[in-house]
């Protein structure tokens, strides 16, 4: 029988779902974002991985966009979310309905968004809450309001994406200069950043009461997409 390759993002996401469920995790200092009525909070952060919890504002609607660095399962937590992938709405407006008992009838259901993968969302007159487990591509995990692809949120959203982005051009223009000016087959201190991701390469601290954050079975599984109920 043939086994699956690995995929160390379903891998990390069991095990954020086994251990920290209901728990709640070290939280970094500076794990805070605001872009306007948009509020992120870092949950967790062990690069390659992190998970965040963003907070939408009632009857809001998040443009088309993509993320170009980061493999993410969005997790509903609660309230009125709408969620488009590409053309197709996966998650509806009877999915986010309370059950009898007055738990969000989708509370823990998740969908993938791949790097690079578009997507939008809507919130109700609740407005809505999701967890982002992530796995950043470039071994440097930020808030996702900055690795951006798409119409802004809002004014705020705008200014600061024009920031980044001013700034990534003066860094490529300075590592092009630097580069210009080194000798023929001189090779870089550093790794490149595509090598922060091997295979393996899973932080020690990420090893729970003497197991690591994956089991066999998890090698084996299939591609994950809807939670099922």
């Amino acid at each position: 029988m043939n086994t699956p390759p690995f995929d160390p993002l379903v891998a990390f996401f069991q095990w954020w779902m086994v251990e920290f469920k209901g728990g709640l995790p070290p939280c970094i200092h500076d794990g805070i974002t605001r872009v306007g009525d948009y509020t992120g909070l870092v949950l967790y952060r062990q690069p390659p991985f992190q998970v965040e919890l963003w907070i939408l504002p009632p009857n809001t609607a998040a443009p088309e966009h993509a993320h170009p660095n980061v493999d993410i399962f969005l997790v509903h937590v609660t309230g009125e979310l709408r969620v488009w992938v590409g053309e197709d709405m996966v998650l509806k407006p009877e999915d986010t309905l309370p059950l009898p008992n007055g738990v969000t009838k989708t509370n823990g259901n998740f969908i993938r968004i791949r790097p690079g993968q578009n997507h939008r969302a809507e919130t109700g007159a609740l407005g809505a809450a999701f967890l982002n487990v992530q796995l950043w591509i470039d071994g440097k995990p930020r808030s996702t309001d900055s690795d951006w692809k798409g119409d802004a949120l809002n004014e705020e959203h705008k200014k600061k994406l024009t920031s980044i982005h001013a700034a990534q051009y003066v860094k490529s223009l300075r590592e092009n200069s630097d580069s210009s000016m080194k000798a023929p087959g001189n090779t870089s201190e550093k790794e490149s950043d595509t090598e922060a991701l091997k295979v393996g390469s899973i932080h020690p601290s990420l090893m729970i009461h003497g197991r690591p954050p994956y089991a066999s079975e998890v090698e084996r599984s299939g591609q994950v997409s809807m939670a099922q109920k």
